[in-house]
């Protein structure tokens, strides 16, 4: 018998580009909400965004790659004191 979390209690929440294409105002809804709902199920959250800012604004922290490799990693903090 296999147990843990089914597909309705997914452990990590993977987002891939959500701001691609949409406004600027749903994206930040959008991003908030997606926050908010893995904190408050205490799912994981892997985010792939290329608005650096964005980013900033929901991750715990972050990971910058360039043509498939890490090149800087840290908490926001760290990574807001280094791109300014």
């Amino acid at each position: 018998m296999v147990t843990g979390r089914s597909a309705r209690e997914p452990k990590l929440l993977l987002v891939d580009e959500l701001s691609l294409g949409l406004a600027p105002l749903i994206v930040n809804r959008l991003l908030c909400a997606v926050r908010e709902a893995a904190a408050s199920t205490g799912v994981g959250m892997l985010l792939v965004e290329q608005h650096v800012r964005k980013a900033l604004d929901v991750a715990d922290r972050v990971c910058i790659m360039r043509r498939g490799r890490i090149e800087r990693s840290g908490t926001v903090s760290e990574m807001a004191a280094r791109t300014g």
